[in-house]
């Protein structure tokens, strides 16, 4: 089974995105898909064990020492509990874990609120993993930033093996039970440059291809979620930056760094209501793509009004479009007239107020900044600028190029092919097909 680019988009079917509970996120519900992230993490891995969890030695009345967790925690975070767990059947395993994952949201000196999932203290799940050698990976369905928030951030208790963001509730109308999410998967990279806010500077990071990030409980890591949707739901080709060039995926070191804000326990996410890797590749498995040229009927209309209902505040909204038709969203970059001529016969009047065509029209300015240089140029003939050919071969306003020896001429005309080659590359590669 093919893998997805490790930055872009990525595909599920939305029947294996639902937790067991009623109560619980099902990506089925528009409302539930567009406002929660999912977040794939190690559920049954301890941050350490024995001496290191923190530990104290007692007599065990038979002239040895029992290993028992010390009263005093070796380690403390302000948004998160340390504890030192045993397993229950006889063995003297100590592991050392924190209980929640906090996520807080908003800029990194400007916090707005705190939420958070709990992560495992169960003693026998680690020693089980430890006995049979099996990691679980799971998923957790995490709030979405508001418009205003932009950024989470979340502290490196767990291991956090990739980020899911939500971007089309159907991926098109030739698979309308599939969803589109952009992916920012840390298990694929190895070592990557992440711009470090603490130190004004890049500095690299090891990922794992099991634990992702890894655990750093001294750090933060955040996340520019609405930056990654505009960026990211370009084709990898037409982007001027990836992520991690772009500082929009950030680590900080310093628990201080992150503002704690009140938090209610009634909001940390409980594990019961997570849903794990195998269901997920029952449902996807056999499954595949295709994009196809953009077509006006009432599935598209459909989509329009789910997304400006439901989308649209959780989720930019040129990358939607952009998921499900190309040449649509496409047009919304480059002929923002005809976009939006089109689009007011896909959505009634009602739906698509002056207030939603401002918003989508800001949205495209957004995207646009995340296109290469000569992004316009797509599609167009290509051809040399006149002033460069001028410039190559002289600038003698009585010498015409039909004056010039044809050798010459030509070697010249040579030079100036070799010097725009870049600029040729970025039309050709613009001549996409939907």
């Amino acid at each position: 089974m093919a893998l997805a680019y490790p930055e872009g988009e990525c595909f599920f079917v939305r029947s294996g995105l639902a937790t067991s509970q009623s109560d619980g996120y099902h990506a089925d519900n528009a409302k539930d898909f567009y406002s929660n992230m999912l977040v794939e993490f190690v559920w049954n891995l301890e941050v350490c064990k024995g001496e290191e969890a923190g530990v104290q030695y007692l007599p065990d009345g038979m002239g040895g020492r029992w290993m028992v967790p010390s009263k005093t925690p070796k380690y403390s975070h302000p948004r998160a509990g340390y504890r030192v767990v045993d397993a229950e059947w006889g063995h003297n395993s100590l592991y050392g874990c924190w209980d929640t994952l906090p996520f807080s949201y908003g800029p990194e000196n400007s916090i707005k609120r705190r939420d958070g999932h709990d992560l495992c203290t169960n003693g026998n799940r680690f020693f089980a993993r430890e006995d049979k050698g099996t990691i679980e990976a799971w998923f957790m369905q995490m709030p979405m930033p508001t418009k205003e928030e932009q950024w989470v951030w979340i502290d490196m208790l767990g291991y956090i093996r990739a980020i899911y963001i939500p971007i089309a509730h159907q991926s098109s109308k030739q698979y309308p039970h599939m969803c589109t999410f952009i992916q920012i998967n840390f298990a694929a990279k190895g070592k990557v440059d992440i711009w470090r806010p603490d130190i004004s500077q890049f500095a690299n990071h090891d990922c794992d291809k099991v634990t992702g990030l890894g655990v750093h409980y001294t750090h933060s890591l955040g996340l520019n979620v609405f930056g990654l949707l505009r960026l990211l739901a370009l084709p990898r080709q037409l982007r001027n930056a990836d992520p991690y060039e772009s500082k929009m995926i950030q680590i900080t070191r310093g628990i201080d760094r992150i503002a704690t804000v009140a938090t209610s326990p009634d909001l940390i996410r409980k594990n019961g209501y997570d849903f794990d890797f195998p269901k997920i590749l029952e449902a996807n498995f056999g499954l595949e793509l295709q994009w196809l040229p953009h077509t006006q009927d009432k599935w598209f209309e459909d989509y329009m009004k789910n997304l400006i209902t439901l989308g649209i505040g959780f989720v930019p909204g040129i990358g939607p479009i952009l998921a499900v038709s190309f040449v649509l969203g496409w047009s919304a970059l480059t002929d923002p007239d005809s976009f939006f001529a089109t689009l007011k016969t896909a959505c009634p009047p009602l739906l698509l107020t002056d207030g939603v065509i401002r918003e989508l029209q800001l949205e495209a300015t957004l995207t646009k900044a995340f296109l290469p240089a000569g992004w316009d140029q797509v599609g167009k003939p290509f051809q040399i600028p006149p002033a460069q050919i001028q410039g190559e071969l002289g600038t003698d306003q009585e010498k015409s190029l039909d004056d010039v020896p044809k050798s010459e001429s030509v070697e010249k005309t040579k030079k100036v092919i070799k010097k725009s080659r870049e600029w040729r590359q970025i039309t050709r590669k613009g001549n996409l097909v939907s």
